[in-house]
């Protein structure tokens, strides 16, 4: 764990305060947070103010240096145990005003929900180039949810009702009355060999059709076989 001190900042080109935007990375892969570094020292309005490797240790630093934007890696672990969530929901309550963006898995729909539910303010997949990390930490700075395309698709999944499955299961005498109907009988000779009137069987047809979702006789037949019934 490092962290930089704080220089005060001064406003250059285009009215852009130098370090306006303090960020803390949180990763358990120290080359990639050396990359992190050398990727926003290009940027003056960006400044790593700390870094840590450690979740234990994470929320404390976090706490103490009330950085604008905190870059997290979900799978760090703890005691070989990934606790990157519990870290995200830990800093953002001990850290008012702090900001978490997440660089997780890809195309990861759980990991995605798992870390807005735990208060992530952006979450970007590990494939990110870092001209999107990048553009993800200013505007997860200026206080914009971001996600990328695969994460956006996650979350409309996961908050579309998804839709009641069909009623597929059909009572034993359904099925006696699919296998005659599927051997090619009438209903007067079903209703014969299964000594019940052509009314009961007309009653069991509409049902196993409505079940099937089948228009017919014929692609009720055809539908039970594709799904192995008959």
């Amino acid at each position: 764990m490092a962290a930089s001190p704080a220089a005060p900042g001064h406003t250059c080109r285009r009215g852009v305060i130098a370090g306006s935007v303090r960020v803390v990375v949180v990763d358990q892969h120290a080359v990639w947070r050396e990359g992190m570094r050398a990727t926003l020292a290009r940027h003056p309005d960006l400044r790593i103010v700390g870094e840590s490797g450690s979740a234990a240790e994470a929320p404390a630093l976090v706490e103490r240096l009330r950085p604008t934007v905190v870059l997290l890696d979900p799978t760090i672990r703890l005691a070989g145990r990934p606790v990157g969530i519990d870290v995200c929901r830990d800093v953002v309550a001990r850290s008012r005003g702090s900001r978490v963006l997440v660089l997780g898995p890809v195309d990861n729909e759980r990991c995605v929900l798992a870390a807005l539910d735990a208060g992530a303010t952006g979450y970007l997949g590990r494939d990110a180039t870092l001209d999107q990390v990048v553009s993800g930490v200013r505007a997860v700075a200026a206080g914009r949810r971001t996600l990328d395309r695969r994460s956006s698709e996650a979350l409309l999944r996961a908050s579309t009702p998804a839709a009641p499955p069909p009623e597929q299961a059909l009572t034993g005498r359904q099925l006696e009355v699919l296998r005659l109907l599927a051997s090619g009988m009438s209903n007067r000779d079903i209703a014969g060999a299964l000594t019940v009137s052509e009314g009961t069987v007309k009653f069991h047809l509409a049902k196993i059709m409505r079940r099937l979702d089948a228009p017919g006789r014929a692609a009720a037949v055809y539908a039970a076989s594709r799904q192995g019934l008959i």
